[in-house]
């Protein structure tokens, strides 16, 4: 799932099932088909005009070996490591709520400490 705008699109959500499986050969098959429609998704954005494609987060660690494999498979594709800052905003009853609410299910997933407000990921412009 991408968020687009008229100059910049962003990838917020990515699946595979390449978890799923420990069969090495069916992982790498798994693998380079996500790569493949990585691309694709890149060279839809630039024919559409979209000068740069941000494929949003980075791990600014060291020890995390899944997390390194994916910025290895990100930075793949060229393109340069930029700090940005990313927030979100209740402006309405509604949206303050459904932030609240995010906020109890990370913690409950003891995700809210993977959460922070400045986020690096790789643009390709």
């Amino acid at each position: 799932m991408h968020y687009r705008s008229c100059d910049r699109a962003r990838l917020i959500y990515s699946a595979s099932i390449r978890r799923q499986t420990t069969e090495t050969p069916l992982k790498a098959l798994i693998g380079r088909a996500n790569c493949f429609h990585t691309w694709h998704d890149i060279l839809r954005f630039q024919r559409q005009g979209i000068e740069t494609y941000d494929f949003g987060g980075w791990y600014g660690g060291t020890e995390n070996a899944e997390k390194l494999r994916i910025n290895r498979f990100k930075e793949s594709f060229g393109g340069k490591v930029v700090p940005e800052f990313n927030y979100e905003v209740g402006v309405t009853i509604a949206g303050r709520l459904a932030l609240a609410l995010k906020a109890i299910v990370f913690g409950l997933l003891d995700l809210g400490s993977k959460v922070c407000a400045q986020a690096h990921g790789i643009l390709l412009l």
